[in-house]
């Protein structure tokens, strides 16, 4: 499952997934708003055209530059990193972590992780001084559709408009790459995030793939 950071619930799979490339990998580029009009993305255009000074903190110098060179808008850029990346996997522990506590075992994903191999593109959210906030990907499901996962802000930059950034970098990505709808699930046990993604325009749709026949998973789709 996801981590929704506009209201701290859980938002995607029932546990959260994970994956691998190389922490030495370079960093793939920046991103800015969506492409595609999300209206949780559509405040997060500006951080591809601002133009912003390097940042520093804990991000690599490879992200350093990336993420200097879009700029930053409310203090906060994207970045494309490898999926095994240092920052986005401390983020996608922390995100595992807190499932676990949510729904009481370290294993509640109803699907399979995602890996290297199936995530298409990974994105990290970094704020003032370079410190990564959030991160988020997609996975590759054919015929024009991909699937969110991984979606995490950390707690104290919740409300502030990052996963909306994070799902419009998405959004636009997979726009870019000619994909006509995203598709994610979510726990029943997250209200608020089944709000925050009805927000962004994602319906309600029959549970799809790994989670058909599950109670407690709810899908959702947007057409971009």
């Amino acid at each position: 499952m996801e981590i929704d950071a506009e209201t701290g619930a859980g938002a995607g799979s029932g546990t959260g997934v994970g994956g691998g490339v190389t922490a030495s990998s370079a960093v793939g580029g920046t991103v800015g708003g969506s492409g595609g009009g999300s209206a949780c993305g559509a405040a997060g255009s500006a951080a591809g055209s601002a133009a912003g000074g390097a940042i520093g903190g804990a991000a690599s110098p490879a992200t350093r530059r990336a993420v200097g060179a879009a700029g930053e808008a409310d203090g906060v850029a994207l970045a494309e990193v490898p999926w095994a990346h240092p920052d986005a996997v401390a983020l996608r522990a922390r995100q595992r972590a807190e499932i676990a506590v949510l729904y009481g075992t370290p294993d509640s994903e109803p699907g399979p992780a995602p890996s290297a191999a199936d995530s298409a593109v990974c994105l990290v959210a970094y704020g003032p001084g370079g410190a990564p906030v959030g991160c988020g990907g997609l996975r590759a499901l054919g015929a024009g559709t991909g699937e969110v996962k991984r979606m995490y802000v950390v707690p104290d930059r919740r409300g502030t408009g990052v996963a909306g950034r994070l799902l419009g970098g998405l959004e636009e990505w997979a726009h870019r790459q000619g994909w006509g709808a995203l598709r994610l699930e979510t726990g029943d046990r997250q209200p608020a995030a089944v709000r925050f993604y009805t927000r962004c325009g994602y319906v309600r749709i029959p549970n799809f793939g790994p989670y058909a026949g599950g109670n407690a998973s709810w899908c959702f789709e947007r057409r971009l």
